[in-house]
């Protein structure tokens, strides 16, 4: 009986041993979930961390392409109006050479006229010298064809007393 005794003291340590493994491990087991609670709750924060971060370099990642969107049509803005004051230069220039080029035909027409100016009462002394002339011309033309005329119908009156 003794062996017995033995035996079952020994089977009785080994169950308590096992016992004693077993609630270690139980013990292991609730601090590794304990554990893991502990880390899944750091990581909701640190998502929700990450989450507002990746929402804050979200925003600055539109802001930067809004800026960038803004710069380019700036850049297209300005090439457009350096293209524009460009071609206004190329304009006034050309306007300033066709300026320059009616001033002096204007110039050349004011002293155009004002030789025509110092000619024209030589031209008129010589319209009423031809006028005159034409009207003496006129007086002499009327006389001769009255002369033509008086001739004529003399000469008409002869043929007819001749022929009668």
């Amino acid at each position: 009986m003794t062996n017995q005794q033995e035996h079952f003291d020994h089977i009785q340590q080994q169950i308590q041993a096992e016992n004693d493994k077993r609630l270690a491990l139980n013990a292991l087991v609730t601090e590794k979930e304990a554990a893991i609670e502990k880390a899944k709750a750091e990581l909701i924060t640190k998502e929700k961390l990450l989450s507002s971060r990746q929402k804050t370099l979200n925003e600055h990642v539109s802001k930067i392409r809004q800026y960038e969107s803004d710069k380019k049509i700036k850049n297209e803005r300005q090439k457009f109006l350096h293209d524009k004051i460009e071609s206004l230069k190329e304009q006034i220039s050309q306007d300033k050479q066709s300026s320059e080029r009616a001033a002096v035909s204007l110039e050349g027409l004011r002293n155009e006229a004002r030789d025509v100016e110092k000619d024209v009462p030589a031209v008129l002394q010589r319209v009423e010298g031809l006028k005159a002339d034409y009207e003496a011309q006129k007086s002499l033309t009327n006389e001769a064809q009255e002369k033509f005329n008086s001739m004529s119908t003399q000469i008409a009156e002869r043929r007819e007393s001749q022929f009668q």
